[in-house]
């Protein structure tokens, strides 16, 4: 197998997948597209819970299948009425929306993240719920470009 081929086969592996997020996210995020650019191929879409908006961009990866396997086992719950569409909307904001957009949910973000039952899922919103609330507090530390220059 060439080298050729075997990029062939990876990129139609992470279109496949982002088109099978497209089908289960479609209830959720409206204004979908699969676009590609330097930094790889990825959906981006806007998610509305109430009367607010969050874009999104959804990278192809592991936790992009577990989500969309737990909607999956979650839609029946969905259309019996026992889960709010938009808790389950807020909780993919949480995953795939900037920071800059969760500072005002925080409180809504907290009462949420209990819906998916996968561990590695809701560690992932605590820890982007505690990031937004360090970014609304100021306390956000971010990465440093440049080294110190030894002085002389």
């Amino acid at each position: 197998m060439s080298t050729v081929e075997k990029i062939d086969k990876r990129l139609l592996k992470t279109y496949l997948t982002l088109k099978r997020a497209m089908v289960t996210l479609s209830p959720y995020v409206q204004e979908m597209e699969i676009k590609s650019d330097e930094r790889g191929i990825f959906i981006t879409g806007v998610i509305y819970v109430g009367m607010d908006s969050f874009t999104v961009t959804i990278k192809p990866d592991r936790m992009l299948r577990r989500v969309t396997d737990e909607l999956v086992k979650k839609e029946p719950a969905m259309i019996g009425g026992r889960i709010s569409v938009d808790d389950v909307k807020l909780c993919l904001a949480a995953l795939y929306s900037p920071l800059g957009q969760l500072t005002e949910h925080i409180s809504e973000i907290r009462r949420v993240t209990g819906l998916f039952k996968s561990e590695k899922i809701r560690r992932f919103i605590v820890w982007r719920r505690i990031k937004a609330k360090e970014l609304k507090d100021g306390k956000l530390k971010t990465k440093r470009t440049g080294r110190k220059r030894a002085r002389a």
